[in-house]
C-alpha cells in the first residue's frame, strides 16, 4: 500500500485500529475483492468482537473456519443471512460482495447497533437503477455519506466493493461507534 493511494489512509487506519488485517504479514491487497465473510468479520470487529459459539446452519460453510464466529454473530443479530438453492441453505462465505448487498449489512448493522443514520442531502441521488429490495439502503448509505459513488456519481449496485472500499467505509463508520 503505498502513500500516493487514495485508499492509503484507510487501509492505514483499520490496521492500527484492529478492524481489519491483511492478507499476509506483508500484504494487504486493496484491490482485491470484497467477500461476504470478511466483510461480516470487519463489522463483528466493530461491534466489538462480541463473543460468539460458531454454530453455522449452512450447508456450504463449517464450524472450524475463520469466518465461524464472526458469520453465526452476524447471523444471529439478523445482519446478514444466506440464500435458498436447490432446497439447501448456503451462505456463499466466499462470493465476492455487490455494493448493494454491503449497503444492506451496514444499514442493518447500524440499527443492530442502534444508531441512527444521519446526513444531508448534499448529493444527487444516484442516477442508475437500483433494484426495489435494496433502494432504501442505498439511499442511506448516500445520505450518511458512508457509501459514496463512483465514476460518473454512479452507485454501481452490482459491482464488486474492493477491500479498499471495505477500509474506508469502516473508518468513516468508526468514530461514530
Amino acid at each position: 500500500v503505498k502513500e500516493s493511494k487514495w485508499f492509503y489512509g484507510a487501509v492505514q487506519y483499520v490496521y492500527t485500529n484492529g478492524l481489519m488485517n491483511g492478507k499476509s504479514e506483508t500484504k494487504f491487497a486493496p484491490n482485491e475483492v470484497l467477500t461476504r465473510a470478511q466483510f461480516a468479520k470487519m463489522l463483528w470487529s466493530l461491534a466489538g468482537e462480541p463473543e460468539t459459539e460458531a454454530n453455522l446452519d449452512f450447508a456450504d460453510t463449517k464450524n472450524t473456519q475463520w469466518y465461524a464466529e464472526p458469520l453465526t454473530w452476524a447471523v444471529n443479530a439478523g445482519i446478514v443471512n444466506g440464500y435458498e438453492e436447490g432446497g439447501k441453505k448456503l451462505f456463499k462465505p466466499n462470493r465476492e460482495i455487490a455494493r448493494d448487498e454491503l449497503a444492506k449489512m451496514l444499514v442493518t448493522f447500524l440499527d443492530y447497533m442502534d444508531i441512527e443514520i444521519v446526513g444531508e442531502d448534499i448529493a444527487d441521488p444516484f442516477p442508475d437503477k437500483i433494484q426495489k429490495w435494496a433502494k432504501e439502503f442505498v439511499e442511506a448509505v448516500r445520505l450518511s455519506g458512508l457509501m459514496k459513488g463512483k465514476d460518473g456519481g454512479k452507485f454501481e449496485a452490482k459491482a464488486t466493493a474492493t477491500r479498499a472500499e471495505g477500509a474506508t467505509i469502516l473508518m468513516r463508520m468508526h468514530p461514530s461507534l
